[in-house]
């Protein structure tokens, strides 16, 4: 049985979880300030190399919002619950401080990363936009990927 521990936060986690919140509610922001102004026809879906390949109503949109609200609400409660987590070390009372620390702020990152290409998307298809820029995308992806390397170097440095 993993330690339930309460976990101190620095700055920087602070910093993370009100960047996300401001980017929440800009996404909010743009969807009702731009809803109204869509065509009934909008791009709702891009592939990798960024032209649009679905269009459909603006309603759909909604959809999209609700999905960005749902993972912005998942991913804030998740984080309350660092001893159920899957870790690629085996997590004692020595090290659990440490590892849960950094997977809470690795999740945290990746928050605002989702959110940040989420506010990519909405803004693009609220501008009915055809295409994304290709390294916009790749950009995006990768910076989930470098996240995720960048947290599994750290935890097995301290295994």
């Amino acid at each position: 049985m993993r330690p339930k521990i309460s976990l101190h936060y620095k700055w920087l986690d602070y910093l993370l979880e009100v960047v996300s919140f401001l980017v929440l509610v800009s996404i909010i922001g743009l969807f009702f300030c731009r809803y109204q102004d869509l065509p009934d026809e909008i791009p709702l879906h891009y592939d990798l190399s960024g032209k649009a390949d679905r269009f459909g109503s603006k309603r759909e949109v909604w959809l999209l919002l609700l999905v960005t609200i749902l993972i912005y609400l998942s991913l804030t409660f998740l984080k309350k619950f660092p001893h159920i987590f899957n870790y690629p070390i085996v997590i004692t009372s020595n090290n659990a401080s440490y590892q849960y620390t950094l997977a809470v702020r690795m999740l945290r990152i990746l928050k605002l990363i989702i959110l940040l290409i989420f506010f990519h998307i909405f803004y693009s298809v609220l501008k009915a936009k055809d295409s994304l820029p290709f390294f916009a995308i790749v950009l995006e992806i990768s910076s989930i990927f470098i996240t995720l390397i960048i947290y599994l170097i750290l935890a097995s440095k301290n295994a």
